[in-house]
């Protein structure tokens, strides 16, 4: 939708998208208590202005608009009244992506016919984006701000790190443990050992996490997502669900409105991806080419809880509304007594959502273990009388199931994209030679290159993950 504005309107009008009410509508126009909190906490998809004022505000409903939901029903009749009340001054239009070909063509004549006539309105609202909230739909695609920042992270802000390590020590950071449930072992609070894990795995991981948040954003049927990950460190896979969700929204596809995040690990990382959110909670990255402080509009990120996997819950009986659960390369590495109390844990809490999901990103070498973990999870859910589905190709459907093969494989140098069962459950992986073939934002030569040639001068476990080799499951839990 936003493609087909920036390409069909003159370039004189500016195009904002995801605007909060509050920023079109005074106080004093709001006439009741429900009103006027409702429009603290809501938002427009798109404002068409031209000069400093707004003359169209699109909203653009997607599949819980279809489906009988009084929440939903009595939201949109509180967005249509408030712009009912602007008529004059503002044009309001509803588009349903029902039926829609992906361009909107068929609605810019009447998007531009409704411009035209708010340009003769005698009393057009101001529109002052000075606040920075609203994000101006510039040519420029948010997702490619965000590959971008991710570029600069890595290569700046950590492997400028490496390379003075190295120059002092002559090595780098060690990352082995010394036995198998040791996580411990590595001070993820030291700056240099964050450094270097980002260098050394965060290509990788980013481009992994960014695929599975992809995949769940795809099924996921609602109009706002919360995402709780568990061992998150340094927010690799809060950085992909931006990206994934921004990505999915630049190729037209539909998602949800508005993202939630909260990450949990048991120590605090020195580095982070996300180390900034401003008053409202939304995330905040500095764009590398300007420095300037930039929002992703609709990502909120809670602050990171710092202590165990079995600390999520505040109290026994806590109610969770967060809609996924993710553990991103964190099940492998968990001993049995510590899965068994983060299940107690599980058991006590009270889940708001009759629809959530499951995410696991597993180390494939140890894949059967990650699996039975999550088993024990699942049957957490099958005695709250929760039903799972793991067949992406249901899920998604035939067509998005078959466009997403058809995209790994596609000019690609994808050596499998395959399923297999393990102890009744479905796994899929991806195996391919080379990430930057698959997707051009995960290609950074300059930090392959050091420390490709670190590790031909004799320094061992110097190589940086540039293949993928992803083991994973979503599962989809209804009530």
């Amino acid at each position: 939708m936003r493609r087909a504005l920036l390409e069909n309107l003159p370039e004189d009008y500016k195009v904002y998208r995801e605007v909060p009410l509050g920023e079109i509508f005074r106080p004093e126009e709001c006439q009741s208590g429900e009103v006027r909190e409702y429009v603290e906490n809501s938002r427009i998809d798109f404002l068409i202005c031209k000069g400093g004022e707004a003359l169209l505000a699109i909203e653009v409903d997607g599949a819980q608009h279809r489906r009988a939901d009084p929440e939903q029903e009595n939201c949109d009749s509180l967005k249509d009244g408030c712009f009912e009340k602007m008529s004059g001054k503002i044009e309001y239009l509803r588009i349903s992506t029902a039926g829609a070909d992906g361009t909107y063509q068929s609605e810019v004549d009447n998007i531009r016919r409704l411009c035209a006539k708010a340009e003769k309105f005698n009393k057009r609202r101001r529109f002052d984006n000075s606040g920075g909230r609203a994000i101006e739909a510039d040519a420029e695609e948010l997702k490619d701000v965000l590959a971008m920042y991710l570029r600069s992270f890595l290569e700046n802000d950590c492997l400028d790190g490496v390379k003075n390590f190295y120059r002092e020590h002559g090595g780098v950071p060690q990352l082995e443990y010394s036995s198998y449930n040791s996580i411990q072992d590595i001070d993820y609070g030291d700056a240099a050992a964050n450094q270097y894990y980002f260098c050394k795995f965060g290509l990788a991981y980013a481009f992994e996490y960014s695929l599975l948040y992809e995949i769940m954003l795809r099924i996921a049927d609602t109009n706002q997502f919360g995402v709780n990950s568990f061992g998150c460190g340094g927010y690799i896979d809060a950085w992909a669900l931006a990206y994934s969700w921004e990505a999915l929204k630049a190729r037209c596809q539909e998602v949800p409105g508005r993202i939630y995040y909260r990450g949990t690990d048991r120590q605090l990382w020195n580095l982070s991806l996300f180390g900034r959110v401003d008053s409202s909670g939304e995330a905040r990255f500095t764009e590398p080419i300007s420095g300037a402080e930039r929002t992703v509009g609709g990502f909120r990120l809670a602050e990171q809880l710092v202590g165990d996997i079995t600390d999520f819950c505040d109290k026994p009986g806590s109610k969770i509304y967060y809609n996924a659960l993710m553990f991103p390369k964190i099940l492998n590495e968990l001993d049995s007594k510590t899965l068994e109390s983060f299940a107690e844990n599980l058991a006590s809490a009270e889940f708001a959502r009759n629809e959530c999901y499951i995410c696991v990103s597993h180390s494939p070498s140890k894949l059967e273990k990650g699996v039975e973990a999550i088993g024990k999870i699942l049957n957490v859910f099958k005695k709250k009388g929760y039903g799972a589905e793991d067949d992406l190709e249901k899920l998604l459907g035939q067509k998005a199931y078959g466009e997403l093969c058809e995209r790994l494989f596609k000019e690609t140098e994808l050596k499998s994209f395959s399923v297999s069962q393990i102890g009744g459950s479905r796994v899929y992986s991806v195996v391919s030679p080379l990430i930057g073939s698959l997707n051009p934002d995960f290609s950074f030569q300059k930090i392959n290159g050091y420390l490709w040639e670190l590790s031909d001068s004799g320094v061992d476990y110097c190589r940086q993950m540039t293949r993928a080799n992803i083991a994973f499951q979503i599962i989809k839990l209804t009530k």
